[in-house]
């Protein structure tokens, strides 16, 4: 089991094993639109939007903001909701930066659905949240959905 086997590799024994080395690689992810890394020389963060509704998945919501955060972007968290509080999956509650229907004259350089049921569901009835991310993918730039949201919301 390969696993197993990597579990007792040392990593100098691993980057110095050309077969393994050229196996375990790694690249940063580079594309020519979206970059998750923080600089001091970038003169602007991307504007990254993740919407949350009742029902989200606290989890794909919270790390997407969190991980999305500390490469330097500045994300909105928008309720699709009436108010800026929403109540996630398990009894977790989320409060939003604004709400989704004040987002929409703002350009996004990714829109980032994360999943949970009914918060798929609530995503889709959003017409503010369709509008945006129709707007997003005719403008050719990133959106993203996880979990149900995929094939419930797009």
């Amino acid at each position: 089991m390969a696993v197993l086997h990597l579990r007792h590799l040392t990593h100098h024994s691993l980057l110095s094993t050309s077969k393994l080395h050229h196996h375990f690689r790694f690249s940063p992810l580079k594309s020519p639109r979206f970059s998750c890394s923080a600089s001091a020389s970038s003169t602007m963060a991307k504007q990254v939007l993740v919407p949350i509704a009742n029902g989200t998945e606290p989890m794909e919501a919270v790390i997407t903001i969190d991980v999305i955060r500390r490469s330097g972007a500045d994300v909105t968290v928008a309720s699709v909701e009436k108010e800026l509080r929403v109540d996630a999956c398990h009894g977790v509650k989320i409060v939003a930066d604004a709400l989704v229907a004040d987002c929409k004259n703002t350009v996004f350089d990714l829109i980032a659905l994360p999943g949970g049921m009914p918060g798929a569901s609530n995503f889709k009835d959003c017409g503010a949240l369709e509008s945006l991310v129709k707007k997003q993918a005719a403008d050719g730039r990133l959106y993203a959905a996880v979990c149900a949201s995929p094939a419930v919301a797009l």
